[in-house]
Formats: C-alpha cells, structure tokens, sequence
C-alpha cells in the first residue's frame, strides 16, 4: 500500500500522542502532522495535504465539523474520518451534512482505527456500527431524510451493485469484499465506480448515506 499521510486534529496532546505511537505501528502510515482545533487544521492543509485527518469534534476556536465542512470545501481529496466521543442523532447528521468519509466512536480500538484509515485509503467509507444503526433508526423515523437533489433513482442498480453497497455499509475494506465475493479488488471498485457515476454522488460515504435513506438496507 502506497504512504498515508495523516493529520492529527485533537485538542488533547495525550490522545494525539497516543494516536501516532499506536498508528505509526503500520509501516505504510506516517503522521506528518498535528492541530490543536480546526483552524490549525485548515492552515496545515494550506502547507501540506495529508491523505486523511483524523478529526475530533469539540476543539476550541473551530470544532471538527465546522473544520471538515471548510476542508471539504477548499480541499475535496482529503478524506476526514471523524473520531469522537459524541454519538447523538444531531451531532450524526451535522457530521454527514459536512461531508465526512468516516465516523468512529473513540471507545474504538486502534485496530478499528487502522481499518477505516485502510478503507479511506482504498476509497471507501468507515461508519461504526452503533453510527450505521442510528442513521438507520433515524430514517425510519423521519429525522434523517434526503436532501433536495439527493433522491438519486435506484431503478438501474444492479444486483450486484447492492449487494456490494450491503458490504460497504457492513464496514468491509474493497479486499475483503473481493474475498467475499470472490472477485478482484480492481472489479470492486469498477462497480463502485459506476455507483458514484449513476447516482452522481461524490464518494462512498455518500453512496452509504444514500442507500440507507433509500432503504437499501434496514
């Protein structure tokens, strides 16, 4: 796997510290840098673009979602994996409004850590269970609904496609889907690919957004 560089952006130096001992395990990934809030994090992003940030949410003088709205905004290819401690309904859909590539709990153990930072970096999306479960739960009670120009037709999904879309949802890296199903990892993301192209959608994170709300799965 090529370099992922990462973006450290907590206002406690003990977990950022934490993080990097825990992270830099992996040979392939390199922390190239750290931030007290989200305005540090956006000026280190006008230096240096890091593949991923690892973002919390409360920080002083700029939170994370506020940070990772502005990021996505003036930097679309950097990816934000979200690592909190809040798991409320409406700090989840302030998080998927801001366009967020991975949501997880900081109850979290580093080796889900080290999945989602290898999902991110495969193209796919990283949402903690217990997150999935809530924005399935908001659905089915109106809280969480599509935003207008969201309502992508599913008609032309094919089988497959859903059933790839299922794997995603379930936090499945592109390799173990291709284990799975028993294809190559180069046909998954071929078929994910043309998801994003038939729903005109930006990114995996989006694509599961959409397929809850859709009801692709309960």
């Amino acid at each position: 796997m090529e370099k992922v560089t990462i973006l450290l952006a907590d206002d406690h130096a003990v977990v950022r510290e934490g993080l990097k001992a825990a992270l830099e395990i992996e040979d392939y990934i390199e922390v190239i840098g750290e931030a007290d809030d989200g305005i540090d994090a956006i000026e280190f992003c006008e230096r240096t673009i890091p593949s991923i940030i690892i973002m919390d949410m409360n920080m002083p003088r700029m939170d994370g979602i506020t940070a990772t709205r502005e990021i996505k905004r003036r930097f679309p290819e950097v990816k934000i994996l979200l690592l909190t401690m809040y798991d409320n309904k409406e700090f989840v859909v302030d998080a998927l409004g801001a366009g967020i590539d991975a949501y997880l709990l900081k109850m979290a153990r580093i080796g889900e850590v080290h999945k989602a930072i290898s999902a991110l970096a495969e193209g796919d999306s990283y949402f903690d269970q217990k997150i999935t479960q809530m924005m399935i739960d908001m659905k089915k009670q109106g809280l969480l609904t599509l935003a207008p120009g969201d309502d992508h037709d599913a008609h032309n999904i094919t089988s497959r496609e859903k059933e790839i879309i299922k794997f995603l949802i379930s936090g499945k890296t592109t390799a173990e889907i291709a284990e799975t199903l028993v294809i190559s990892p180069h046909t998954v993301n071929n078929h994910r690919g043309n998801l994003l192209k038939k729903l005109g959608l930006k990114n995996t994170a989006e694509v599961v957004k959409w397929a809850v709300l859709r009801g692709i799965v309960d």
